[in-house]
This record gives structure tokens, sequence and C-alpha cells, in this order.
């Protein structure tokens, strides 16, 4: 496939992870007490490190989501490579940064104003963006990308993939509706 414009490089998959694990990881994450990140927009929302809890204090109901979601990690990138036909160029050696589950609460106008996620040297691993939407939401919410105007709407269970490079300036606009959950990680280069 001969890729002609940068769209064409950001991606969306419905259905990648299964309507259970999706609520399963919402009911979860309501139990749980978040990081409250407020960066004037950049972002402002509730943060949490499902990866270190999992890991590191041996949280059981974390540890079965954190290997319920690296099935969906690989199989959504493994799709994403063969549709932009970079096989022959994927990293032979890769692994992924912590998962992280972000909460945006409608009644904060929380959000992620515009930004790229490579933007210095411990970010520069990164080749690779994966967003999970854990819930639908009606209105707002979406993820942007402002140089192509590209809207991507949060729906249960689907992913966004992208190169998380400066090419790919995004913003996750604030859900207006309901609560917004995403579950995120990135490819490193090893």
């Amino acid at each position: 496939m001969v890729l002609r414009n940068v769209t064409d490089y950001i991606k969306s998959y419905d259905r990648c992870l299964p309507q259970n694990v999706c609520r399963n990881i919402v009911a979860l994450a309501k139990k749980t007490k978040l990081e409250r990140w407020e960066q004037k927009g950049r972002p402002q929302c509730g943060m949490f490190n499902i990866t270190h809890v999992a890991e590191t204090e041996q949280d059981p109901d974390w540890m079965k989501m954190q290997n319920l979601l690296i099935p969906a990690i690989k199989s959504a990138s493994e799709l994403y490579m063969t549709q932009v036909g970079c096989k022959d160029h994927w990293p032979v050696e890769n692994g992924f940064e912590q998962i992280k589950l972000k909460h945006y609460n409608h009644e904060s106008n929380d959000r992620f104003d515009e930004h790229v996620d490579v933007g210095d040297h411990s970010s520069a691993r990164r080749f690779l963006a994966l967003f999970f939407y854990l819930n639908d939401v009606e209105k707002g919410g979406e993820t942007h990308f402002p140089n192509v105007n590209i809207s991507i709407k949060p729906s249960e269970g689907k992913v966004l993939v992208f190169p998380p490079t400066w090419m790919f300036a995004h913003s996750g606009k604030a859900p207006l509706s309901n609560d917004k959950y995403v579950v995120g990680t990135y490819l490193h280069y090893i």
C-alpha cells in the first residue's frame, strides 16, 4: 500500500476491547483513587498508572486488567503495521510503555489541549500511540488532530493508533455529555 497523506497514519479500530473488559476497567477505576493532573489543560484529568499498581503493588484486580490489555495492544499494533504497509520497517525489538488510565470528568471541563506525545529525550523512544476508549461519549470528548482536521469520537472498545511525533499534534476535547475513560500506552524502540 502506498501512503500519500499524513492522515493515512491515523487509524481507529472498533471493538478492539470486549465490552466486558471496558466496563470492568471503568468499574475498577471508579473505586480507585486517581492522581489529579491540573496543568492548565495539558492535561487536566484524573490519571492512574495501571502497570505500576499491577506490577509493583501486585494488585490482583489490576494485574488481571493489565493481562487483558496486553493482547489487545499487540493485536492493534499488528493490525496497524499491516494496514499502513510498514512491516519491512517495523522495529524488530520493541516494547511498550506503562499502561495508564485517564478519566476526563465532564463536569470539570477536563481535557488535554493540543500537544504532541514526543517532546524530549525520555519520550523520544515512542514510535506508536495507542488509546483505547472504554466508554461511549455522546457529546464531546473527541481526540482531534487540528493540522488535518480529523476527530475520533470515543466509543466503547475502539482504539486510536497513530505516530506520536510532531506531525500528529492532537488534543483531547472535553467530554460534554458524560465522563470519558481512556487507557493508553506507547510502543517503544528498544
